[in-house]
């Protein structure tokens, strides 16, 4: 419901025509951590190949989105946790499209 809450709160706002607003909550995580999330949450028994690969060159090893222009222009800040989030989004996908575990 955050992103949606969002997108609802950008099309109402006045005076934003043109801005780029950050979603998100402002806080970044390792793939490792997010990868282990959805596996343990998920329930799945795959292997996960941490470190397998290389790091390819000019990699992005993180990415945090900034929200205080976000805050001020659409009063809006994230609630919703990563692990909610990750729950979330795969009873969504277990209750519509039902593969999680199959």
């Amino acid at each position: 419901p955050d992103i949606a809450e969002a997108f609802i709160k950008c099309l109402v706002a006045e005076n934003i025509d043109g801005e780029i607003l950050n979603l998100g909550r402002g806080q970044g995580y390792e793939l490792a951590y997010v990868a282990d999330l959805i596996k343990q949450t998920s329930g799945s028994q795959i292997t996960l190949l941490k470190g397998e690969f290389p790091y390819r060159d000019n990699e992005l090893m993180s990415i945090i989105t900034e929200t205080k222009k976000t805050e001020k222009l659409i009063k809006w800040k994230a609630s919703t946790t990563i692990e909610e989030g990750i729950t979330k989004t795969l009873e969504w996908y277990n209750n519509h499209l039902g593969f999680i575990n199959e």
